[in-house]
């Protein structure tokens, strides 16, 4: 069985996740890299993000805390995760 998405992520040129925590690691992680998500901008809401990349409250939120882990992004609450300085 093919798994969801990987067709996509086949012809797009970018390596396969091993499973959803890791794609969405990757995804959000290339879009700060990128410059998609500017230092200091805040995410979406955990709503459009789980729609976005299609996962679970679960996966995002623990997704989210590995890249807070590496210092990527800084939860607040009742502020949001917001991208951090390239220089934590």
């Amino acid at each position: 069985m093919i798994e969801a998405g990987s067709l996509i992520r086949s012809l797009s040129g970018r390596p396969a996740a091993r499973n959803y925590h890791t794609f969405v690691i990757n995804e959000i992680g290339h879009g700060i890299v990128t410059g998609l998500f500017p230092v200091g901008s805040i995410l979406a809401s955990d709503a459009v993000m789980m729609e976005t990349y299609g996962v679970s409250r679960t996966v995002l939120r623990e997704a989210l805390k590995t890249l807070e882990a590496k210092g990527m992004v800084e939860a607040r609450p009742k502020v949001g995760t917001r991208v951090s300085p390239t220089s934590r």
